[in-house]
């Protein structure tokens, strides 16, 4: 039964899913593009005199911390004499281009990017080694070359490559998506 109260789930959509929402309310401010444009939006404006004033601001909260937790605030000392507080990725395997094979099929993350490998190796001014991939959709940052200009493969055109470390791509069955199989037949 569907009520004010009613979640995408009863519909059956599940975590990861993609949705593909249809607006067809003729009143709808989503239509005149109210939702696009943040200039439309009131903003909430408090002067700092107010702010200073109010005892439940989140630069109270944080001032606070510093005061009674200076250890959460402090950076880590790594072997060598390193600071950092961002955790290593883990290592290049030994057999990367057995795993990620040129023309494999491929799943990237973050999204749920699909393409195929095209590029496996090291990318100039970047630390390690990279996975390139040629995207079905142009959800990419390059077009096969580096920010340098060097070409380490041909795109499909612009946005339609990547390069991403391998522990955010996975390799397998991940066919081609179909934009329009979610569509009614309209006739």
């Amino acid at each position: 039964k569907v009520g004010p109260h009613t979640t995408l789930h009863s519909y059956g959509a599940e975590r990861g899913m993609s949705l593909h929402v249809l607006d067809t309310d003729p009143d709808s401010l989503s239509k005149g593009g109210a939702f696009e444009d943040v200039s439309r939006v009131e903003k909430f404006e408090i002067s700092e005199e107010a702010y200073a004033k109010r005892g439940d601001t989140a630069r109270n909260f944080i001032t606070n911390l510093q005061t009674t937790r200076p250890d959460l605030f402090q950076k880590e000392k790594k072997e060598g004499g390193c600071e950092s507080c961002v955790c290593e990725r883990p290592g290049t395997p030994e057999n990367i281009k057995d795993t990620y094979k040129i023309g494999s099929r491929c799943e990237v993350q973050p999204g749920g990017r699909r393409g195929e490998v095209a590029y496996v190796g090291p990318v100039d001014g970047m630390k390690g080694t990279w996975i390139g991939v040629k995207l079905d959709e142009p959800l990419g940052m390059n077009d096969g070359c580096s920010k340098s200009g060097k070409r380490y493969f041909d795109a499909n055109g612009p946005r339609y490559g990547c390069f991403s470390k391998h522990d955010n791509v996975q390799v397998g069955d991940f066919p081609e998506r179909d934009p329009f199989a979610d569509l009614e037949d309209e006739i």
